[in-house]
């Protein structure tokens, strides 16, 4: 049995410069059954409240520079972490502790890594709004994690100009109007909490969809090698392995398997030359024009070949070189002649392949011309 595999965690720091309004945040994420909405995906969120601090000096021409000066993680809201996130980024998620006690990742089984590692993203707010602070944290977080993080700045509702006038404005809601914007997550630290939780599960989602994507990709590419490098068939099932041997047979001239026999060939042949299309072939010598064989279709791989369309090519079955065509219309021999339907092999591309000789197998009338003058020429050199 297999032992089981930790759930994939993915960070989200939760950053403001308040310290009391990141821990509200924080309290209302971890109320909120949004939070783990993901956890049954194999993927497990946790969020890091951490505190930012900004300082600035003055340069010899008057301009203030503002500059980060620290991050503080406070661990569950409360307890400052001396190491602040550096833990968070030396050890990657799924050997790290988080809070959660759902079911063990499924996304391992398929991975040699983690699929979330360090800090994925940074959701600011709780008085950081500025563009150039946002820019700050970043370049802080990214030089730690020595990787891209993801980046969120919450923004201020359309009838505001910002979020400090938001923050106003919230401040002078009374008690109902507090609750009711709590309810809905419209304004104040509701608001920030809805937005770092939907933050975090689009970064788990558009991770998930990658990890997929990639998981399709080499599947494809491992399938495209494994049938680049499958070795041929010895003997595929579509080639004829029944023919008579007594009857010249017809092999590829590629890779030598025998395709057909002459059983397979038209009965009875066409007639050379019965149809003169061209001068040319007028004057043919129809015992010698024909250059190509037209076979009957009860050949056992034409059969298996698709043959629907009215014009395509043979390719033999085992190295798949073309060895001839067929045309349903017909089409014309070299000899002149139309033969329809026409299921043609040039015989350039196949050999020939004789029938085995028996010792007390009589010759053939042709071989006995050739061999009596030879012998009887012997005869008289001897005498």
């Amino acid at each position: 049995m297999h032992p089981m595999k930790q759930q994939e965690c993915c960070r989200i720091v939760l950053l403001g410069a308040a310290k009391a309004r990141i821990v509200k945040v924080y309290s209302l994420i971890q109320d909120d059954p949004l939070s783990t909405a993901y956890a049954h995906r194999g993927v497990a969120i946790q969020f890091l409240p951490c505190v930012a601090s900004f300082d600035s000096y003055l340069e010899e021409d008057g301009k203030r520079i503002r500059y980060l000066t620290k991050v503080e993680y406070f661990r569950n809201g409360v307890e400052l972490v001396p190491d602040g996130l550096l833990p968070f980024v030396d050890d990657d998620a799924s050997s790290a502790p988080f809070d959660s006690e759902t079911a063990a990742s499924p996304l391992h089984d398929t991975r040699d890594k983690p699929l979330f590692q360090g800090v994925s993203g940074v959701a600011i707010g709780a008085g950081i709004s500025a563009a150039e602070d946002a820019e700050k944290i970043q370049v802080f977080i990214e030089t730690l994690s020595r990787k891209k993080v993801s980046i969120a700045v919450v923004q201020p509702n359309s009838e505001y100009a910002s979020m400090q006038e938001e923050l106003e404005a919230y401040r002078t809601f009374d008690v109902a109007e507090k609750e009711e914007a709590m309810k809905h997550g419209t304004i104040g630290p509701a608001k920030m909490a809805q937005f770092a939780i939907q933050f975090a599960c689009d970064i788990v989602d558009k991770a998930i969809e990658q990890a997929e994507e990639q998981r399709r990709k080499q599947a494809q590419q491992l399938a495209t090698e494994a049938e680049a490098a499958a070795p041929p068939t010895h003997v595929p099932a579509t080639v004829p392995t029944d023919m008579n041997v007594e009857l010249n047979r017809y092999a590829c001239r590629k890779c030598r398997t025998m395709l057909f026999g002459s059983d397979h060939v038209e009965d009875p042949p066409h007639l050379p030359a019965k149809h003169k299309f061209s001068h040319r072939k007028q004057h043919a010598n129809a015992a010698d024009a024909c250059q190509s064989l037209f076979l009957t279709s009860n050949v056992n791989w034409l059969a298996a070949s698709d043959m629907g369309e009215e014009v395509g090519k043979l390719s033999c079955p085992r190295c798949m070189v073309k060895v001839g065509t067929w045309h349903w219309s017909g089409a014309q021999c070299s000899c002149g002649t139309w033969v329809v339907p026409a299921i043609q092999v040039p015989v350039s591309k196949v050999d020939l392949v004789l029938p085995p000789v028996r010792r007390d197998d009589p010759l053939p009338l042709s071989a006995v011309a050739i061999i009596q003058p030879a012998i009887t020429d012997k005869q008289n050199v001897s005498t």
